[in-house]
């Protein structure tokens, strides 16, 4: 049908209005969380491979610096406070700013024709993407994938394929999905950023975190807690290059090459559900084993949060971690020492340790919250320490748990000689237990009643908590 000129604007307006009301509903509803994982974060030279179409983008200026196509081999090298990037080794240019590799997918838009409903060749197009902008695209048809062409139509271009990117660094080569930014950052430290949307991420997050035997809604819950960390995560730090790591000091992220299908059905079963207290995003923070108790977070670590709170857990018994016993000897456990109290940043160094004094337990009584180390300094003088929450003494004494007990032995000189130590549990033992979800899944609890077990007085909510 013909349109007189006089109501094509009002035409069109309306329906971008329409367009933009479904586009904004959509986002709403569904969420468009993309996480950035620091993948690299001191580099000098990194490679890069698609299988597919890419572009290669300076952040700076929004210009496409060059088609990324599969089989090409790219190097980004740092150049002083530059990135020197190299293309089949040829290098192609120095840029100042950041660069970044993003698919050439083609997404379908909404196209509407000033001049008719239906689109035909010569008439002058509009363009309407999925956040309502309004782009006049001429008449050129040529490239272009007409999907429908009943009043508002879509329009694609390039690949619908799944990109990926493979990047070569010190660790390897490892794939992943989304895109790979590049960059020097105010430490003059070269950058590989995952630019990746959440539930994708948690594609490579969860099966790097609990085994897919565990059964389905503790895998559940696992997908739960790991999307809940990677928002507050996001939310907490919003204007850093990126907010997450790939290892166990964020969440393990094992990227593309880590996906099993029993893990993402999981993860798509519970698409944007979060775990809250008062509204917001807890920190879900969840570890291997417990041992048997679970903790309140300021005796493991040092802040207060309501939603840790210690409780006996029965759902965690196990025989991969229960029931371990170390023995030192005295020699062993000053080396052990040492380097424990490095990790925690703590300077003083014994050149013996000749005890070890609990002084404190934590409110269930099962593991060790405060502990004295005694022995001798660099310089031979008294050197006494006192380890203050029950983390740091775990990574003090290089111990699995912090629920332990422990036996001194003498020489016939009545000095220390050797220790053992038995205990039970792996990791801090705040929050969620991956092995007691596994036992509450076995035993037919599901996914939300585990959560509400381990995460005391939280709610569940829908669509990233909108």
């Amino acid at each position: 049908m013909q349109h007189r000129s006089g109501s094509r604007l009002v035409t069109f307006v309306l329906m971008v209005l329409l367009l933009f009301s479904i586009s904004s509903t959509a986002f709403a509803n569904t969420g468009d969380y993309r996480v950035r994982i620091g993948l690299v974060t001191n580099g000098e030279s990194l490679g890069f491979r698609a299988n597919a179409n890419f572009q290669l983008v300076n952040l700076s200026t929004g210009t496409v610096i060059s088609e990324v196509k599969s089989g090409e081999q790219w190097q980004i090298q740092k150049s002083n406070d530059a990135l020197s990037i190299i293309k089949n080794g040829t290098q192609i240019g120095i840029f100042d700013s950041a660069v970044a590799v993003r698919q050439f997918t083609g997404k379908p838009v909404t196209i509407y024709s000033a001049e008719s409903a239906a689109i035909a060749s010569g008439s002058e197009l509009f363009a309407v993407t999925d956040n309502g902008t309004v782009t006049n695209i001429g008449s050129n048809l040529n490239n272009l994938n007409i999907i429908s062409s009943q009043g508002m139509s879509q329009i694609s271009s390039g690949s619908s394929e799944t990109g990926l990117l493979t990047l070569e660094g010190p660790s390897g080569s490892k794939r992943y999905r989304g895109e790979l930014e590049f960059k020097i950052d105010g430490n003059g430290k070269m950058l590989a950023i995952n630019v990746v949307p959440v539930e994708e991420y948690l594609y490579g997050v969860v099966p790097s975190e609990m085994p897919s035997s565990f059964g389905h809604e503790a895998l559940k819950a696992q997908a739960l807690a790991a999307r809940t960390y990677a928002l507050r995560a996001t939310l907490a730090q919003p204007n850093k290059d990126y907010q997450l790591v790939a290892t166990d000091a964020s969440q393990v992220y094992g990227g593309f090459d880590a996906e099993s299908s029993i893990v993402s059905r999981a993860i798509q079963e519970t698409a944007g559900e979060i775990i809250t207290y008062e509204g917001k995003p807890i920190d879900a923070v969840f570890f291997s084993s417990s041992g048997g108790f679970t903790e309140n977070s300021e005796e493991i670590w040092r802040n207060f949060f309501p939603y840790l709170r210690w409780k006996e857990d029965p759902f965690d018994a196990n025989n991969n971690h229960y029931n371990w016993v170390v023995n030192y000897t005295a020699d062993q456990l000053t080396y052990q020492v040492n380097q424990g109290l490095a990790r925690l940043g703590i300077s003083q160094v014994f050149s013996k340790v000749n005890e070890l004094e609990e002084v404190a337990r934590t409110s269930s009584g099962a593991r060790v919250r405060v502990m004295k180390i005694h022995g001798y300094s660099d310089d031979g003088g008294d050197l006494t320490l006192d380890i203050s929450n029950a983390d740091s003494v775990r990574i003090a004494l290089g111990l699995k748990s912090s629920l332990f007990n422990f036996e001194q032995q003498m020489d016939e000189w009545g000095k220390f000689s050797s220790i053992t130590i038995t205990g039970s549990g792996w990791g801090h033992g705040i929050g969620l237990s991956q092995y007691g979800a596994r036992g509450m899944a076995a035993q037919g609890y599901n996914y939300r009643e585990i959560l509400e077990y381990y995460y005391t007085g939280i709610k569940i909510l829908p669509n990233y908590g909108l």
